[in-house]
């Protein structure tokens, strides 16, 4: 199996990404994993996405920040701060979102969180419609997209422009 490029949910345009660090050193520096109730609620939100037979695996950083990471290979990490804000349908859309950047086949420099890639909004456009299309195959509502991103975007204020765009092409 190729390797999947690394895609973060990338809330913001860019600020420039640092080198990339190893997987788990990145986890260990972000809080290390979460505890089993908040694993528990984002397996749930990935189930919701018919994709538990996919070789993704989904992992919760225990942090506070709202973000969310895919990396190569198909882990998708979620933040704890992102999934006690998000319902379980808009935690699915952000897993979708993430799963977008993989299928999409988005290249960017390890994790940046709320802060985008350098690359620019392009590629979050493109795995938001993607997220979309994967979540209206579920039978989950495009609108559910909308609302992860309106409630991420409160998050951070460096980030509101460029959430604000995507709200704006998602919602069309």
């Amino acid at each position: 199996m190729r390797a999947l490029p690394l895609a973060i949910l990338g809330l913001c345009l860019g600020l420039g990404c640092s080198p990339a660090p190893s997987q788990s050193a990145w986890v260990r520096a972000n809080g290390g994993l979460a505890g089993q109730t908040h694993l528990a609620k984002a397996q749930a939100a990935f189930a919701l996405l018919g994709a538990e037979k996919q070789s993704i695996h989904v992992s919760v950083i225990n942090s506070d920040t709202a973000g969310a990471y895919a990396w190569p290979g198909g882990d998708v990490f979620v933040t704890r701060g992102l999934v006690d804000l998000l319902d379980e349908q808009e935690l699915a859309a952000a897993l979708a979102h993430e799963m977008g950047h993989l299928i999409a086949d988005h290249t960017a420099n390890p994790p940046s969180s709320l802060h985008g890639v350098s690359t620019g909004n392009a590629a979050e456009i493109s795995a938001d419609a993607i997220g979309m299309k994967l979540l209206q195959k579920q039978g989950i509502n495009r609108d559910v997209m909308i609302s992860m991103l309106r409630k991420v975007r409160g998050c951070n204020p460096t980030c509101r422009n460029a959430i604000q765009e995507r709200i704006d092409i998602v919602s069309r």
